[in-house]
């Protein structure tokens, strides 16, 4: 990413066309009137500054890695050739950078091709009454609307996806966990703005979101039988950010929780096809609100948040338990012999009384706890020395 003069942002990148390494730049090249797709068939670069830039940074880094052909460097580090993405019709949206004015720029990647999109102020059609309304504006020369093209679009859907998060996780007004904490990101513009939607409404929809990516479809980390060491320090610091909830608020955790790795191809996170999510994270203290993130593999496959890496079991894209207080559950039932809806009743019982779960709503709380305990069993590794008669 490219930020020149008068906030102009454009997008330069690398890439193999016929064996040949070339550089393309989302600007057009020479006068704006070279296309990037004639250019990629051609396998020829580019005819722009932000390309020849782009040449001499690579030849720096040739010398620093002490690789003696460019065809070594991407060998050794693919993440540099964009050739290497598989490429997708799906438009996906990376944050970059915001300007002086604190306006936020994105890349988005499409067909194996970048452009620059930036959060500008628009004036709407009754500009008296609603004023200027920030929207992303796509700065690629091929496209014909700058405000409606299909690079502006996902980067305004990203936006209010980013907003919702923030507003599940933090309540209304809540800011935006991105890389910078004060940008200005896209708003909603006249009739497209969000509808009041009813609390019945909101828990209907959620519920059914939660059925389509039930246990059956979704892959999940095994878990040992019993919590190790570093899950119980996790555990307890999460248990000490819910105690400093003050005057009935509820704490937030200031950073994103997402998979490091796919369940299914074992690929690293990639950032790609990322959707925000909020939810709230059940402590044996309290709970404290949180916002995560869903991606997709170049594999193909949707990867949720699971938890096992930090001590978490993530229940539903919305609810989050930690390890220690599902454990509590379980133990209940099997070493007090008691049915899982009584042990779910009185640990939420008791978690009322702390505040650890709003009163009132003993009920929905233990059809919660009850909920979680199946598919939290499900995932922990039993020993095989357990089923061995302890006399002979």
């Amino acid at each position: 990413m490219v930020v020149g003069e008068r906030e102009r942002a454009v997008v330069v990148w690398l890439t193999r066309s016929r064996g040949r390494v070339i550089y393309l730049c989302s600007c057009g090249g020479r006068s704006g009137a070279e296309s990037l797709e004639v250019r990629e068939w051609m396998s020829k670069s580019t005819n722009c500054l932000h390309t020849r830039a782009l040449r001499i940074a690579t030849s720096s880094l040739m010398v620093h890695f002490n690789e003696p052909s460019m065809d070594g460097l991407l060998q050794r580090h693919s993440a540099l050739d964009n050739s290497s993405a598989p490429a997708t019709a799906e438009r996906q949206v990376f944050y970059a950078t915001k300007t002086l004015k604190k306006r936020g720029i994105f890349a988005v990647l499409c067909s194996g091709s970048w452009s620059a999109v930036s959060v500008r102020p628009r004036v709407g059609k009754k500009s008296s009454k609603r004023g200027r309304v920030m929207r992303a504006a796509c700065t690629r020369l091929s496209c014909h609307d700058h405000w409606l093209c299909k690079h502006a679009k996902a980067v305004n859907k990203w936006c209010e996806e980013a907003r919702l998060a923030a507003e599940l996780a933090g309540g209304a007004g809540s800011t935006v966990l991105v890389q910078d904490a004060d940008v200005l990101l896209a708003e909603p513009m006249g009739k497209k703005r969000r509808l009041t939607v009813t609390d019945a409404a909101r828990v209907a929809a959620q519920a059914a979101a939660d059925a389509r990516f039930s246990d059956e479809s979704r892959w999940r980390a095994a878990r040992n039988l019993l919590p190790c060491e570093g899950e119980m320090n996790a555990c307890s610091r999460y248990d000490l950010l819910a105690e400093q909830a003050t005057d009935g608020g509820i704490p937030r955790l200031e950073c994103v929780l997402y998979e490091e790795t796919c369940f299914k191809c074992g690929s690293v996170y990639r950032a790609a096809s990322v959707k925000n999510s909020g939810g709230m994270l059940h402590t044996p203290r309290g709970r404290v609100s949180v916002s995560m993130h869903q991606w997709e593999c170049t594999c193909g496959t949707v990867v949720f948040f699971d938890g096992a890496q930090h001590g978490l079991f993530a229940s539903t894209t919305q609810t989050v338990f930690t390890r220690t207080l599902v454990d509590v559950v379980s133990q209940m039932v099997f070493s007090g012999h008691r049915k899982l809806s009584s042990a779910s009743s009185v640990i939420c019982f008791l978690l009322e009384v702390t505040k650890a779960l709003p009163s009132g709503r003993n009920i929905l709380s233990r059809q919660t706890m009850t909920a979680v305990i199946h598919p939290f069993s499900r995932t922990l590794i039993v020993p095989s020395s357990l089923f061995r008669c302890g006399r002979c």
